[in-house]
């Protein structure tokens, strides 16, 4: 996988576990939705100070963002890791 193709599924991947649509992101980014899309199917790049306003949004370093791997896993393991509080509950039956 190359860099912009891991880049383009880090921010899907983000995108979707916020909850956000493409163009919920794109406003809050100040682009248009296209641009934003771009991003996503790995057809345009972002400019360096876009890229720190990403990573801003998202709360992930750039790193992160443009190297591993972010899935839903790697998100929980990283909320453990810095000591954030995650609620989940467990229904037994029986």
């Amino acid at each position: 996988m190359t860099a912009r193709e891991r880049f383009a599924q880090n921010l899907r991947n983000l995108r979707k576990h916020s909850g956000k649509t493409q163009q919920e992101v794109a406003d809050m980014l100040c682009v248009k939705r296209g641009s934003y899309s771009g991003y996503e199917n790995g057809v345009a790049e972002p400019s360096y100070e876009m890229l720190v306003t990403i990573a801003s949004y998202y709360g992930q370093s750039l790193d992160t963002l443009l190297k591993r791997e972010i899935t839903l896993a790697s998100k929980l393991d990283y909320l453990y890791q810095s000591g954030s509080r995650l609620m989940i509950g467990i229904r037994t039956y029986g």
